[in-house]
């Protein structure tokens, strides 16, 4: 098989903000765009860009933590070629501000809703202020920026902009960005195929009438939710005009030949009418849709029902953890038994459903790990699948800025309140990786209860998936037939693609063989409490032995978070306190101490983010 394109999303934030420039008497020649993600260009190549472009204001779109390193990186050459230009940077980064304008080439940083912010900065700029009038920056709400004193400031997030819209992919734009490498614009639009599960399960995905390729938009802006993982700084939740995206759906067929729409909402179906409305759309132009980020209350029985006759394939909720501790600890604000319906009404109408779970929230222990194990269990029983032919994936909590979580991590020393730790922490999220491997623990759990978290699951999962097949056998839906023959094919290849190059093999041969050992007739048959033993004690030492090899060969090797703070261990909320208190965001806001630094003070307004 072929390499697989990469799958690119729209950076819809840089759109946003051209348009919103041209709206206010901006032209379209003053506003140039480089994708550099895209184009991944090198050193020379960006000074060579700026150098022959000039440009007064340099904006970053930095949509997640993870891409500080590149921004340090992109500064550096910008101020080496242009000293006395302004840059600027938009998106959850911007919750790092602290560091990123003591660290960085970076002037300022917007926080939230960029529009009226970056216009109202190119305004104060556009006037001859190349210099940073520090009295008239501080009347521009949203923007974060160092003060004569080198105090940070930041006046809070601004309201949502005026004549605000939800924007469709100008692809024309998104192609001025990749100068002379138009065939790159292919990314934006994947052949089904290489969707996997989310359509090809469908049948109607076969149609010899179908046109080929995905393309993605957002229904929504904006989340209801406050998950306190979450990274999130704008508030409230809109809705896209259904006239503009019937002329987008127009644009994209036909020029595009598109034939299928991924939705990329946070919170897919706020509105049950909207919804609807947009199934009718697809329907009406004969396209094949999936939508993620979709809240398990946000959809009935019914309108699943109503969403599949018009050409959906496939949903998918943020589920999290089959523990009802660890959902309220999240502040998820739904029950197990919501989460239930929502899948089983999808399986039952023949729509994909995944779970996608974490284990390691702050609370996390025996009885949790083993509520979700059971949760996974007892869904795989009612879709028809043993759980290890079960697609499911299973990640370790990873703090960000701007989350409660990233809070509780300050507040119990993980992470070390000053500049230089905070941004070696945003150096080592740089991979995003969520698995064992690199988790920070959050909770202050032994190292052999965290390295065999993932493993007690899959374990409690198989046991209470036997139990209840056992009692009564359940009969395999053609939905089932399908998943269970797409995962064996791509099994394979699961554990390799999540391991870095250097470590594939010796990590690898050894998940294998424990992975193996685990799944085995003897060790499912042992009793809950020898199990648990056995699978924590093994793996901490054949774990612990592959560390003292690396270290006698003279390769380091995994460290047994030894390279890493240790907490103590954290205590949940009791389950008799209300929902709210129950949540991470109500410890950590119980915890803080008062401040009356004017840098600490805008540090902690920005890493408490929109939602609190």
């Amino acid at each position: 098989m072929d390499k697989q394109k990469a799958f690119r999303a729209p950076r819809l934030g840089v759109q946003v903000i051209r348009d919103y420039l041209i709206q206010e008497g901006y032209s379209k020649d003053e506003v140039k765009f480089l994708d550099i993600e895209m184009l991944a260009p090198s050193d020379n190549d960006l000074k060579l860009y700026f150098r022959s472009n000039q440009p007064d204001v340099v904006g970053l779109s930095a949509v997640l933590s993870h891409s500080y390193q590149q921004v340090k990186r992109i500064a550096r050459i910008i101020r080496s070629e242009l000293p006395n230009a302004w840059i600027v940077v938009g998106g959850n980064l911007s919750a790092s501000a602290n560091v990123v304008l003591r660290k960085t080439e970076v002037d300022c940083c917007v926080v939230g809703d960029g529009e009226e912010i970056f216009l109202n900065l190119v305004n104060h700029i556009k006037c001859g202020n190349r210099s940073k009038n520090f009295e008239l920056l501080k009347e521009i709400r949203g923007l974060s920026f160092l003060d004569k004193n080198g105090e940070l400031h930041f006046n809070g997030y601004p309201k949502k902009p005026k004549n605000e819209t939800i924007p469709f992919p100008d692809y024309e734009f998104f192609e001025s960005g990749l100068l002379d490498k138009d065939e790159l614009l292919d990314r934006y639009f994947l052949p089904v195929e290489q969707l996997g599960m989310w359509f090809c399960l469908d049948p109607r995905s076969k149609q010899s009438h179908r046109r080929p390729y995905v393309a993605q938009f957002y229904t929504s802006k904006g989340c209801t939710a406050r998950c306190t993982f979450c990274q999130r700084n704008t508030r409230g939740y809109r809705l896209a005009d259904l006239d503009e995206m019937e002329a987008h759906l127009k644009i994209v067929i036909e020029k595009y030949n598109v034939g299928f729409i991924a939705c990329m909402d946070e919170n897919f179906g706020g509105r049950s009418d909207y919804a609807r409305a947009f199934a009718d759309l697809m329907e009406k132009y004969d396209l094949l849709w999936t939508a993620g980020g979709v809240r398990c209350t946000n959809v009935t029985r019914e309108d699943v029902e109503y969403f599949k006759a018009k050409g959906c394939c496939s949903l998918k909720f943020g589920v999290e953890s089959g523990s009802q501790d660890i959902l309220d600890s999240m502040e998820k604000n739904f029950t197990i038994e919501d989460v239930e319906k929502a899948l089983t009404a999808c399986w039952d109408n023949g729509l994909f459903s995944p779970l996608a779970l974490m284990v390691g929230m702050p609370g996390e222990d025996d009885q949790t790990i083993r509520n979700t194990g059971e949760f996974i269990g007892k869904m795989a029983y009612e879709l028809g699948i043993d759980p290890q032919n079960f697609d499911k994936a299973l990640f370790y909590a990873l703090p960000f800025p701007g989350t409660p979580l990233y809070d509780h991590c300050l507040q119990v020393g993980l992470i070390e309140n000053s500049v230089d730790t905070e941004e070696q922490y945003l150096v080592s999220i740089a991979n995003g990786l969520t698995n064992k491997w690199h988790y920070l623990n959050v909770n202050g759990a032994p190292v052999s209860h965290v390295l065999s978290w993932d493993y007690l699951v899959e374990w409690q999962a198989a046991k209470t998936y036997r139990q209840l097949s056992r009692k009564k056998p359940k009969e395999k839906s053609d939905l089932a037939r399908k998943w269970e023959t797409y995962t064996l094919q791509t099994r394979d290849t699961h554990i390799k693609k999540k391991l870095s190059r250097n470590r594939r093999i010796s990590i690898y041969l050894m998940l294998v063989t424990v992975d193996r050992v685990y799944r085995s007739v003897f060790v499912r048959m042992l009793p809950t409490w020898l199990a648990y033993l056995f699978i924590r004690t093994s793996f901490y030492l054949a774990t612990l032995c592959y560390h003292w090899i690396g270290r006698l060969i003279g390769r380091p090797t995994f460290a047994m978070y030894k390279d890493r703070p240790k907490p103590k261990r954290y205590r949940r909320p009791s389950s008799h306190a209300k929902r709210l208190a129950r949540s991470l965001r109500a410890v950590v806001n119980s915890n803080r101490l008062a401040i009356e630094n004017p840098t600490e003070l805008a540090r902690e307004k920005l890493l408490k983010g929109a939602a609190n």
